[in-house]
């Protein structure tokens, strides 16, 4: 009987550990960064790949599923090379849960990954609140964002992304439920900034835009 309870006890606290999430801390596409083309790597198309730095903490040795064409890895950073337009890839612990990486969903796209740009990924394992924070900054559900102004709009750039304008409006975009940084640009008007805060909701998230007349 003693020795049941051990090893019910031991099976307990090898699922719990190992039941534990990687989160993902922060992430960054940097437009302006040519890291991804000063050392090129290409996939078996000859088409120039995407470059995702990826920051470990508390997950070494860990398995990457998906398209990968390279992986250069120095401590705990991770050099990864990407096809164009991959969307997606998976991290595999022996101590945590998979964590699917979608990058449509981080980068506010439809398409991937793009050829020759680089992104900053920042993931850590082993926190107690790991679940939380994953809950908080990751998983927490979609809506859709737009913006609506009553001149057209000649720029758009959300959480440093430039957003497509088709004449001179925006057509919402699905995105992950969290904070969005904002500035939005037309002709003859003062451009405008802010911050909007997307919840998960039946209704989609609207930013009205008021600017005011440039000054002679």
């Amino acid at each position: 009987m003693r020795k049941c309870l051990i090893f019910i006890v031991g099976l307990f606290i090898f699922q719990n550990a190992w039941c534990q999430e990687i989160v993902i801390l922060s992430y960054k596409y940097d437009s302006t960064d040519v890291s991804a083309i000063e050392t090129p790597k290409y996939d078996l198309n000859d088409e120039l790949c995407a470059l995702v730095i990826l920051t470990a903490n508390g997950v070494d040795e860990f398995e990457l599923k998906g398209p990968i064409v390279n992986r250069i890895s120095c401590q705990n950073t991770h050099y990864i090379y990407l096809p164009n337009k991959t969307k997606r890839v998976t991290i595999y612990h022996q101590d945590y849960l998979p964590l699917t990486i979608s990058f449509n969903e981080l980068f506010n796209t439809s398409s991937g990954l793009k050829k020759g740009k680089t992104y900053y990924i920042n993931i850590e394992g082993g926190r107690e609140d790991a679940s939380v924070l994953t809950k908080k900054k990751y998983t927490n559900g979609s809506n859709y964002l737009g913006f609506e102004a009553k001149v057209s709009l000649t720029r758009l750039v959300v959480n440093g992304q430039e957003w497509q304008l088709q004449n001179g409006k925006v057509t919402p975009r699905m995105v992950r439920c969290g904070e969005y940084t904002y500035s939005a640009s037309a002709n003859g008007y003062q451009d405008v900034s802010g911050v909007v805060t997307v919840d998960k909701s039946f209704e989609p998230v609207t930013v009205s835009i008021q600017f005011d007349k440039q000054v002679p």
